[in-house]
């Protein structure tokens, strides 16, 4: 169990980063009375909501990608699937850079959703690869779980467009990032 841990320190740290930032992010905003209470909007809007937040998740996004590289970069992989996570991880930053905030700059915001749907879609692809040519059980069982609540969220979101959801998006995003941050701490090589 040590082992495991160890192999996985660099994906602990990036889930406390990113859930530390985002308590920090969200929970500043409602003491201000900004969006109380609000499940409607996105952590990237929330993040983009004021400048100190922006420059916060600059610094912890590159924190949490230089992590999720040397995780990644140590694992015997296919190059293919490599590159994929390597493009998802630098999506996340790249996410950071370009705030969503149309008010202050209407490029960088449209940027900003290039980088969130390729992340989207580049963590599909490595599920959908997870699922296809498993290591274990447990990456064929997480893979088909992970899988349906993707194919459930791009629905919802891309097609039916269903009020509720976007009333709760906020949950339902989270929910996502962090099934990619599950998704890289059970990423193994084959070799033992």
């Amino acid at each position: 169990m040590s082992k495991y841990l160890e192999k996985n320190k660099p994906v602990y740290y990036i889930c406390v980063l990113y859930t530390l930032n985002a308590l920090i992010v969200v929970l500043s905003a409602w003491a201000v009375n900004i969006n109380r209470f609000g499940l409607d909007m996105t952590i990237s809007r929330y993040i983009g909501l004021r400048p100190w937040t922006v420059f916060m998740y600059v610094i912890v996004s590159g924190g949490m990608s230089a992590l999720a590289f040397i995780h990644i970069n140590k694992i015997k992989m296919n190059i293919i699937k490599k590159s994929f996570y390597n493009l998802a991880i630098s999506c996340v930053f790249l996410c950071s850079v370009f705030p969503s905030n149309r008010d202050w700059n209407l490029l960088f915001y449209n940027i900003h959703k290039v980088f969130s749907y390729m992340l989207m879609s580049c963590v599909i692809i490595t599920l959908i690869w997870m699922l296809i040519k498993p290591v274990n059980r447990l990456q064929r069982i997480f893979s088909v779980a992970a899988i349906l609540y993707a194919v459930f969220f791009v629905i919802v979101f891309f097609i039916t467009k269903t009020e509720y959801f976007f009333r709760t998006i906020f949950i339902w995003e989270n929910a996502f990032i962090y099934l990619f941050i599950a998704e890289l701490m059970i990423e193994k090589s084959r070799e033992k």
